[in-house]
């Protein structure tokens, strides 16, 4: 079942605190979203990740406390989400084998290399990446992008019982930039991870917030050094893929892109997808896996030995 919120972005909202829109872009941006309608987004200026008193002092009142391994989970129950939460079991998380990949590879680097989450969810891949890290012990942090406010909160709730201080979580949906306008989130109950945003301002829903913003601007202050020192990279944002690699132009540029990809695109069924799909190929990448399902992308950049080579050193 799923329950639709209208989200309107003049009216912001930063981890529950309303705040005026005086960092919101004026220039309007036009997309085309799965339902063919257009619809123009506004997006924040300066984002800010959560602070650490504020992952510390979530409330979990209402949440599933799991464990996998020596990973702790806040979870939804898994009537509430039959797929991401209902597969954290004493062995087992949401991708274990992808995300345990990711790892491997960050274990043939000798410097210092951090981890991109676009679509964190509740941390299946965001936790056990940032114990990755820490176990490496070369510096390397993980930055996670999540709309959906409730998704956020469990995030943040499972660093802090997992002790990770490595992770900056930004509770921000992604987009290519534009002007304020308004836009609708559907919350799937029953599987919250196919949450997702599109264009609709004739529904009469109940009105939420969001704050919306661009790939680039999370990471433009990370992007001023020489080395961005983002090493790979997850995106599963629910057909909203191609929008949020819009808005990440600085990020694919040759000094900083990832050197490994790990994306959903539904490419033969999806026109959006199979254009994101072109983007990165146009910009150096090829795919080297594709599955479990058909739509899961493990791609690497061509000249993947040389873009490795800049994580040789801290």
């Amino acid at each position: 079942m799923a329950a639709r919120v209208v989200v309107l972005l003049g009216a912001i909202i930063v981890h529950g605190e309303s705040a005026h829109c005086d960092k919101c872009s004026s220039p309007s941006s036009l997309f085309q979203v799965d339902s063919g309608v257009h619809g123009r987004l506004g997006f924040i200026r300066d984002p800010v990740s959560m602070s650490d008193d504020e992952m510390a002092d979530v409330d979990t009142t209402g949440m599933v406390k799991k464990t996998s391994g020596e990973l702790t989970f806040y979870a939804y129950s898994n009537e509430q989400d039959q797929y991401v939460s209902a597969s954290i079991g004493p062995n087992s998380y949401w991708e274990k084998d992808k995300s345990d990949e990711f790892c491997r590879e960050y274990g043939k680097l000798a410097g210092k290399a951090n981890f991109l989450d676009v679509g964190a969810n509740i941390g299946t891949w965001s936790i056990p990446m940032a114990q990755c890290l820490r176990k490496l012990n070369q510096g390397g942090s993980v930055i996670a992008v999540e709309a959906l406010g409730r998704n956020a909160k469990r995030l943040a709730a499972s660093a802090h019982a997992n002790s990770l201080d490595n992770i900056e979580l930004f509770n921000y949906a992604v987009g290519e930039g534009g002007r304020q306008d308004q836009t609708v989130e559907t919350v799937v109950e029953g599987n919250m991870g196919h949450s997702n945003l599109f264009s609709d301002s004739s529904d009469s829903g109940v009105k939420k917030s969001v704050s919306m913003t661009t790939l680039d601007e999370i990471l433009k202050d990370r992007m001023a050094s020489k080395d961005s020192r983002i090493f790979a990279m997850k995106m599963d944002i629910e057909n909203y893929e191609l929008y949020a690699l819009q808005g990440a132009q600085n990020l694919l540029l040759s000094d900083h892109r990832p050197c490994l990809i790990f994306i959903e695109l539904r490419v033969k069924t999806h026109e959006p997808s199979a254009k994101a799909m072109k983007l990165l190929e146009d910009n150096g990448y090829q795919t080297s896996e594709i599955g479990p399902a058909d739509w899961d992308h493990l791609m690497r950049q061509k000249d993947f030995t040389a873009c490795a080579q800049r994580f040789m050193s801290a």
